[in-house]
């Protein structure tokens, strides 16, 4: 075995002993200056990647963040729907009830919560 390539192969071993952990890429890179009859020497770097326990993180939904928000308390709150045009043929009690927002059902807001806005939105 050529030197310099024991750290190289003791590092493979280590990776292959460790079921968590697996060899994700090799780099190459150029090492010294060549200069006064000294070569350069050609290094491998391994790129080790551990393997985490820990599960992705989940995305909340970009509609969701901007149609609900959670209250102090927890309660899902939403826009009041049907009030952004047609309005002369409402009602004027509709279009008054219409006004700010509402909570949400309390049936809904827990898969609102879980699946739409999991950080609170």
């Amino acid at each position: 075995m050529p030197p310099g390539q024991e750290p190289v192969e003791k590092a493979v071993q280590q990776t292959l002993a460790n079921p968590n952990s697996r060899l994700y890429n090799l780099r190459f890179r150029w090492v010294g200056e060549a200069c006064k009859g000294m070569p350069r020497r050609l290094e491998i770097v391994l790129i080790l990647f551990e393997r985490s326990a820990k599960m992705p993180k989940m995305k909340t939904k970009s509609a969701a963040k901007k149609r609900l928000r959670l209250t102090g308390t927890g309660k899902v709150r939403a826009n009041v729907a049907f009030k952004r045009h047609c309005l002369s043929a409402k009602t004027s009690k509709m279009k008054r009830q219409a006004r700010g927002t509402f909570i949400v059902a309390e049936v809904d807001a827990p898969a609102v919560k879980k699946h739409y806005l999991p950080y609170g939105g």
